[in-house]
């Protein structure tokens, strides 16, 4: 009788109680293989996946704001724990978090002509916020903190 223990990166391990083996089964890679330990049974499997998964580079980038400029960064490769390596323009490679991965998106050069756009209109807001800044400037106050002072004679 086989008992399921578990599902280990897309792959079912079994313990088979009769021949006191492990028995694992992808339907992914429809592939299965028997090993005498656990193991040795998870290190197929991590082996096995490693050998087969062709894993192609892709271009991604981060959207640039007003703040920040655009980071431009290549996937070079997925680890056993489901995280994406990159390399920075620098050459520098890195984990890229599970927190950037819905800031980064693939490079299209169809965004080329929305991210001039964007430029232009990131322009006009610096513009707009100095304005609004120099505004700010010229408001006459007086403040609570003040008003306490003539009050209380502080």
């Amino acid at each position: 009788m086989r008992v399921l223990i578990e599902n280990y990166r897309g792959w079912e391990i079994y313990f088979d109680t009769e021949n006191e083996t492990f028995y694992t089964v992808s339907n992914r890679y429809d592939n299965q293989q028997t090993k005498k330990s656990y193991a040795s049974t998870k290190k197929f499997i991590d082996d096995y996946i490693k050998e087969n998964q062709s894993f192609k580079p892709i271009k991604v980038q981060k959207m640039k704001t007003m703040y920040n400029d655009a980071k431009f960064v290549t996937l070079i490769g997925l680890r056993k724990d489901g995280a994406f390596m990159y390399e920075d323009e620098k050459g520098e490679k890195a984990q890229l978090s599970k927190y950037d991965e819905k800031e980064f998106f693939v490079v299209n050069p169809e965004n080329d002509v929305h991210f001039v756009e964007l430029e232009r209109l990131y322009a006009e807001q610096r513009k707009i916020s100095k304005l609004i800044e120099e505004e700010q400037l010229k408001v006459v106050k007086v403040d609570v903190k003040q008003i306490r002072k003539n009050l209380l004679g502080e």
